[in-house]
């Protein structure tokens, strides 16, 4: 389709804060799934508004922020270029595989000062 070569690797591009993560707590079954954990992170009075979670869902806010912010900053970017400058800005995290992490911890400084000014 476009010339190019893709090779499948069966890991992550990066890793991004995911677990513990404190949001806004739903109304419904899964709302008690972190009661445990929600008692000793959320303050008292906010426990009905907010909970914690863990996995990709509270992941990808964080990553869907960084190239919100990454597209105002150049809205040219194609989306191979972003995926770029994630990897090739990440933090590596030492003692850990690709397989695990990917290029490492996506870093928002990082990745926002690459396309804000190419280095």
């Amino acid at each position: 389709m476009d010339g190019r070569t893709w090779i499948w690797k069966d890991e992550p591009a990066i890793t991004a804060p995911g677990v513990d993560t404190i949001s806004t707590r739903v109304l419904g079954p899964v709302a008690l799934l972190g009661l445990t954990t929600d008692i000793s992170s959320v303050e008292p009075q906010y426990l009905p508004f907010y909970t914690t979670m863990s996995g990709t869902s509270m992941a990808t806010p964080h990553v869907a922020g960084i190239v919100a912010l990454m597209l105002e900053a150049n809205p040219l970017l194609t989306p191979g270029q972003i995926k770029q400058v994630l990897q090739n800005t990440a933090t590596g995290m030492p003692g850990c595989e690709s397989w695990e992490v990917g290029a490492g911890y996506v870093n928002a400084y990082n990745a926002l000062h690459k396309v804000m000014f190419g280095f």
